[in-house]
């Protein structure tokens, strides 16, 4: 059982509020059934494309030297999002928690922007065995 899912909404309509409710949708069922999928419309359907003309960030460097597909950043907030809320209801630190399903998934990489999707998926896996 999971609780309440607060989401923040970009645009305050109903696009901005379809869109949220359909995310909360796919990440719930992904978080609960433990699988890793790829951000298909992420920021190739946004105006906020980033700037591929400048040198590779570091987001870049590190999928270069993976070979593994990154999480999104949308992935990322959900994350920080289900660690902040289960933190608050357990009464620790998200710090703690974060500690706990990095050491649960054995995943070595503590940077939660530069995480692949197995990674992701498996961070998720483990918050989720952690709520019981």
């Amino acid at each position: 059982m999971f609780g309440p899912l607060t989401l923040p909404v970009g645009k305050k309509d109903a696009q901005g509020y379809g869109s949220a409710l359909t995310y909360a949708r796919r990440y719930s069922l992904e978080a609960a059934f433990g699988i890793a999928s790829e951000d298909d419309d992420g920021n190739g359907a946004s105006e906020n494309q980033p700037d591929q003309s400048t040198r590779p960030s570091q987001h870049q460097t590190r999928q270069q030297k993976t070979s593994e597909p990154l999480a999104s950043q949308q992935d990322v907030e959900e994350l920080d999002t289900l660690v902040t809320d289960f933190a608050g209801k357990d009464g620790t630190s998200p710090k703690v928690v974060y500690q706990n399903i990095f050491t649960s998934a054995k995943v070595q990489n503590k940077r939660l922007n530069s995480l692949t999707q197995p990674e992701m998926g498996a961070l998720k896996r483990a918050l989720s065995q952690l709520m019981g």
